[in-house]
């Protein structure tokens, strides 16, 4: 009884599955399929896949290269995440991913493999556009020095086309933000440090997954702002004029006009706007206090305050990490924050 219940369940999974399902010989003949196989490939029905590929082989547009990777894996028993590209009934070509397994009998002999097929051609054209897109940018970069408009425009697709695949556009943003910091020799790899820096703080403060990617964008974007600035005032190498601080302070309030026209990015507003802010309310824009400033921002003015005080500047040389340390101290519950200037100078 119990096994009929079990071929039942399994029957009933094989057949309602959401992924194509197929069962083949260690020869790549075909034994069975499920109908979402079926549909994936354009066939009306199993019995017609069936009929018109009688060995899996022939659906592949690179056969050996999937023949090869099915006896590489063969000793391992699964194949997870294999992605390549299949014919349709009609000859287009798809991209699919599948998990095969290899299904032994108790002596250890190979009996059969069963394979779990996903449609994943929208995802890899994404990731092609996004590709693509990236290498518009350094091209169009470097022939639109200090255009605003051109960062914005890249910034925007990347938010409307890719934010679901985080590791891609994540590297559009640190690519977007690499150029803009290239942009002054002093400045090179300031945001992608910051950004470090203040991931490390907030996961010992024990910021969740999604606080935790909101502070990594807002780090990485936290200067877009000086996309509005003089450059001459931030390659100067003597000390600033008020005149010419109150222009440089005005970045934060530049970043958030930047990043109002992306609905994607209304998250991370506040944290560049207020990223200058100190808990003693001696910062600027809005002059904010202690916890009426956001954590991520309190976070990123720390990490910006170190990197400013372990980098040499055009102006000066570096003070070091034990002056800086020095400096949290001091300024402990005024400019900074408690609990983060103690975090940091735990694991900085």
């Amino acid at each position: 009884m119990k096994k009929k219940r079990s071929e039942k369940i399994i029957r009933s999974v094989f057949e309602k599955s959401v992924l194509g399902i197929y069962l083949i010989t260690p020869e790549k003949t075909i034994i069975t399929a499920n109908r979402a196989l079926a549909r994936l490939l354009g066939y009306e029905s199993t019995d017609a896949l069936l009929k018109r590929n009688d060995n899996l082989k022939h659906l592949y547009v690179n056969p050996d290269q999937w023949i090869y990777a099915i006896r590489f894996r063969q000793k391992e028993d699964v194949i997870s995440g294999y992605e390549s590209q299949v014919f349709k009934k009609d000859g287009s070509k798809i991209w699919v991913s599948e998990n095969v397994s290899a299904v032994v009998d108790s002596k250890g002999n190979l009996l059969y493999y069963v394979g779990m097929v996903e449609d994943i051609s929208a995802r890899k054209q994404r990731e092609e556009t996004l590709r693509k897109s990236e290498s518009d940018l350094q091209e169009r970069l470097h022939t639109s020095d200090e255009n605003r408009k051109v960062f914005l425009e890249m910034i925007d697709d990347a938010c409307n086309e890719y934010k679901k695949l985080d590791a891609l556009f994540f590297s559009f943003i640190e690519t977007i933000v690499h150029v803009l910091d290239e942009r002054r020799a002093w400045m090179k790899g300031h945001s992608a440090r910051i950004a470090s820096y203040a991931l490390i703080i907030a996961q010992e403060i024990g910021l969740k997954e999604e606080e935790l990617k909101t502070l990594r964008l807002a780090a990485l974007l936290h200067d877009i702002g000086s996309l509005c600035c003089h450059d001459d005032l931030l390659k100067k190498r003597s000390g600033l004029t008020s005149k010419e601080y109150f222009l440089i302070k005005k970045h934060p309030i530049e970043g958030v006009s930047i990043l109002n026209r992306l609905q994607d990015l209304k998250e991370i507003v506040p944290i560049i706007k207020h990223h200058h802010e100190r808990v003693d309310g001696k910062g600027y824009p809005d002059g904010l206090k202690g916890e009426d400033i956001p954590l991520c921002a309190r976070i990123i003015h720390l990490a910006e305050s170190y990197d400013s005080m372990t980098v040499d500047r055009p102006y000066r040389p570096a003070p070091g990490k034990a002056f800086a340390f020095s400096e949290f101290r001091r300024c402990n519950n005024t400019q900074f924050d408690a609990r983060v200037a103690e975090v940091a100078m735990k694991v900085l």
